[in-house]
C-alpha cells in the first residue's frame, strides 16, 4: 500500500469535511437534525479517520462531488449510521467501523462493480459490516440473516439503508448521473413506517432511528407540514380501506394455515410481513370502522390541514404493499412444491391467494334486514 504524507491526509480529510458540510447545508430538515443530535468535533475526527484508507480516498477524489447523486447517498448513510451509533454510545473504534461501512457501501464505484479493489483494502471487520448491510430486517437479504442472528452494529447499518432507500427512492433512479437530487430531503413520509418498524423488528435501532429525527421536528411543525397533503382524496382514502379490508382476513387465514410448517425461508418471511400488518391492523387500527367514520365526516377541501390523514395515507399504502409481497411469496411457496405441504392444504392456500388478488365482498343478511327496516 502506498504510503501518504501527513500532509496529503489532512487535504483528504479537509475534502471529505467539506463534502459533508455541503451536504448538511443542502437541506433544511438534515441540518436542523445535526444541530440537535450531531457532534461537529465527532464528524471532524471521523473525516479525517477515513484518510486512512486511500483506496476510499482516491474513490472520493475522483468522484464529481457536487453533481454526484450517489455519492450524496454515500454521505447521507455514513452520517446517519454515526448519529445512532453515537445515541448508543458505542466505542470510538465501532463508531469508525459503521462511519466508513456506510460510506464506502454506496459509492460511485463501489456500486458500479469495482467493490473488489476497493472494499478489499478494509479491515475484515468493516468489510462483514458491509456484507451484512445489505441484509433486510424481514430476512429476505442476500444470505437471509434474521434478526437474532445480527450484531447491534449491522442492525444500525440495515435500518440506516432502510432510511436511506425511503428518503432517496430506489437506487435504479440513481444509476444515471444526471439525475436530479431531491430539491430538499425530507422524512415525512418515512416516519410512519420507521414507526411501524420500531414496534415489530430491530427495535431498539429503529426506536433510536425514529428519536433522531424527532428531536428537530418537535420545535418545527408547520416546516415538515407535507407538501403534498393538500393533494389527498377522502374518498380515495376510504376505497383504498375498503379494498385491503376486503383482503386483511385471506392474509390471516393464509398465515394460519402455515403454523404447522417450519419456519425458515419464505415461511418466516410470510410470518413476518403477518407480524407487521398486524400491528397496522391491530395496534394503529388503520382499518377499524372508527377510522372510517371519521375519514367520511373530513370535507375534501380540509384534507390538507390533517397531518394524521396523510400519515393513515401513507400506512395504507404501506399495508397494501405488504399484501401484494405476501400474495407473491406465498404464490411462490405453492408453486414449489414445499415438503409439508398436502394437496388439500395447497389446494386450501391457492383459494386464499385468489383472494389476496380478488377478495369477494362479503353479503350479511342480518346488517342487511336491519338497513331496509331503518328505510
Amino acid at each position: 500500500m502506498s504510503s501518504i504524507s501527513h500532509a496529503e491526509k489532512l487535504k483528504q480529510g479537509a475534502l471529505l469535511l467539506n463534502s459533508f458540510e455541503l451536504f448538511l447545508g443542502a437541506h433544511a430538515e438534515i441540518s436542523d437534525i445535526h444541530q440537535c443530535v450531531g457532534n461537529d468535533q465527532k464528524l471532524r475526527i471521523l473525516c479525517y479517520q477515513v484518510s486512512e484508507f486511500p483506496a476510499i480516498m482516491n474513490v472520493i477524489n475522483a468522484a464529481n462531488i457536487s453533481s454526484d447523486p450517489i455519492f450524496e447517498r454515500a454521505l447521507f448513510c455514513s452520517w446517519f449510521s454515526f448519529l445512532i451509533a453515537d445515541q448508543f454510545k458505542l466505542s470510538v473504534v465501532t463508531t469508525k467501523e459503521l462511519f466508513v461501512a456506510g460510506l464506502v457501501q454506496h459509492l460511485p464505484e463501489v456500486k458500479d462493480g469495482g467493490e473488489k479493489g476497493v472494499v478489499s483494502t478494509l479491515p475484515d471487520t468493516i468489510q462483514q459490516l458491509i456484507l451484512d448491510g445489505r441484509e433486510k430486517y424481514d430476512g429476505t437479504g442476500p444470505s437471509g440473516k434474521y434478526e437474532n442472528q445480527l450484531p447491534q452494529t449491522s442492525q444500525i447499518l440495515i435500518v440506516t439503508n432502510d432510511i436511506v432507500g425511503q428518503v432517496y427512492g430506489s437506487l435504479s433512479h440513481f444509476s444515471d448521473r444526471h439525475s436530479n437530487l431531491p430539491e430538499s430531503l425530507t422524512f415525512s413520509s418515512t416516519l410512519p413506517i420507521l414507526r411501524l418498524n420500531a414496534s415489530v423488528y430491530f427495535r431498539l435501532v429503529y426506536c433510536q432511528a425514529v428519536r433522531i429525527i424527532d428531536f428537530s421536528r418537535t420545535e418545527n411543525i408547520e416546516f415538515y407540514k407535507p407538501a403534498s397533503a393538500d393533494k389527498l382524496s377522502v374518498s380515495a382514502i376510504l376505497d383504498t380501506q375498503n379494498s385491503l379490508l376486503l383482503r386483511w382476513p385471506h392474509l390471516v387465514n393464509a398465515t394460519a394455515e402455515l403454523i404447522s410448517f417450519d419456519e425458515s425461508g419464505a415461511v418466516f418471511t410470510l410470518r413476518s410481513i403477518t407480524r407487521r400488518a398486524w400491528m397496522l391492523v391491530t395496534t394503529a387500527g388503520i382499518l377499524s370502522d372508527d377510522i372510517s367514520l371519521w375519514l367520511s365526516s373530513v370535507d375534501e377541501e380540509e384534507v390538507g390541514a390533517y397531518q394524521e390523514i396523510t400519515e393513515l395515507n401513507i400506512l395504507l399504502q404501506e399495508l397494501g404493499n405488504m399484501v401484494c409481497h405476501f400474495h407473491a411469496l406465498l404464490e411462490e411457496l405453492i408453486q414449489n412444491q414445499h415438503p409439508q405441504m398436502s394437496d388439500d392444504k395447497r389446494s386450501r392456500l391457492s383459494d386464499l391467494c385468489i383472494q389476496l388478488v380478488e377478495p369477494e365482498e362479503t353479503f350479511d343478511l342480518e346488517e342487511f334486514t336491519l338497513v331496509n327496516m331503518c328505510d
